[in-house]
């Protein structure tokens, strides 16, 4: 929590304004971010924030809350500034088009900063990542204030279709993610292990369908109990977290990690022979997305949006969401073969689909549309 942020909007304006005098506010980019938890939208506005920086431009990252992403901030080169109190971020704002070129939203959360955006005529737009559970959380503040933007990019169809519902023009911006597979993160040796390793990656929410997965795990036959390991990684502390770790009482074959840096997260699924998601309601889940670009066999199910692309047996498995016995054979065939998918397969979905390159296209053309980039 930033205990003085009147002196870092001062030292923010400051730097602002030397970049004004040096000529380079043209370039400056604000990133508006609602927190910086390890959740997905935060880390793909850093992904963008990467991208931007390649294409010349200074990323700047503004967030009420503090969290575990702004040490990665630093050793990307992207400076962040925590603003609890919104009155800090409309400071900034409203010195406008003379100290930055473009501002970028990422959740619906931060629908009050469309009005200053609009007064100011400062070149902007969203980029919306709630999913499924978007119709939920919107209200009519939400809606009123978005309606007034003709800039909004989503990243899920499903976010789209209930954006759709009040503001018709809206586009997609998926996601993608920067190529981490090298051999350091592919020595499975730098971890050891006996068990064949199933990763679940996410925070502990209902939606995230963890309960599914140890549900299924209690009813796998001995033979595959005793030759495999279900892990989670994330805030195993909240309320839900807390009553999966009751749920796995009794097996000691499911081990609860915690909350780990990213990188450790990448050698987590560089280590795993499979990489689960029981998700009730996704978009385009970072960890899934890392799973295809380690080639690693990803089982998910068909709620999240990443599942269209995935084809059962040819690079990765997707079973129906409400087929319970579907995901105990499921886990049972692949927790006694080896060879499942053709070398590649699932690799070949992250490089066509999900890279980073391609996502970098995308980006490009965005600010291209939207005035920021020459072509």
């Amino acid at each position: 929590m930033n205990q003085y942020p009147f002196f870092t909007c001062l030292f923010l304006l400051g730097r602002l304004f030397w970049w004004k005098l040096t000529g380079r506010s043209r370039r400056v980019v604000l990133l508006c971010s609602h927190d910086l938890s390890h959740s997905g939208a935060p880390k793909a506005l850093l992904e963008m924030g990467q991208i931007l920086r390649e294409l010349g431009f200074i990323p700047v990252l503004l967030t009420p809350f503090d969290g575990p992403l702004r040490k990665l901030c630093g050793e990307l080169g992207i400076p962040s500034y925590i603003f609890p109190n919104p009155i800090y971020t409309y400071q900034i704002l409203s010195h406008g088009k003379r100290f930055y070129r473009f501002v970028v939203c990422n959740t619906v959360v931060l629908h009050y900063l469309t009005g200053p955006l609009e007064r100011k005529g400062i070149p902007y737009c969203w980029w919306i990542h709630e999913a499924g559970y978007l119709p939920e959380i919107l209200n009519d503040e939400m809606a009123n204030d978005l309606r007034k933007s003709n800039h909004i990019y989503c990243v899920s169809k499903s976010s789209q279709e209930a954006i759709s519902a009040f503001h018709p023009d809206t586009k997609l911006l998926h996601l993608g993610v920067s190529d981490q597979r090298n051999s350091d993160l592919m020595d499975r040796k730098c971890l050891g292990n006996s068990r064949m390793v199933f990763l679940y990656v996410g925070h502990f929410v209902h939606a995230k369908g963890q309960d599914q997965i140890l549900e299924a795990w209690r009813q796998l036959s001995p033979k595959v109990s005793q030759t495999c390991e279900l892990r989670f990684i994330g805030d195993d502390q909240t309320e839900y977290g807390v009553q999966m770790r009751r749920l796995a009482e009794g097996m000691d074959n499911v081990k609860f990690l915690g909350v780990l840096p990213h990188e450790e997260v990448l050698r987590q699924i560089a280590e795993a022979d499979r990489v689960v998601l029981t998700s009730r309601g996704d978009s385009f889940p970072i960890a899934a997305m890392e799973a295809l670009m380690f080639d690693k066999v990803l089982l998910i199910s068909d709620r999240p949006e990443l599942a269209a692309y995935v084809t059962t047996g040819k690079n990765g498995f997707v079973y129906p969401f409400d087929d319970r016995r579907q995901l105990v054979e499921l886990l049972e065939r692949l927790g006694t073969s080896s060879q499942l998918l053709p070398e590649g397969a699932a690799r070949q979905l992250y490089e066509t689909v999900f890279s980073k390159e391609v996502f970098r296209t995308n980006v490009r053309e965005i600010l291209v549309r939207e005035g920021v980039l020459e072509r």
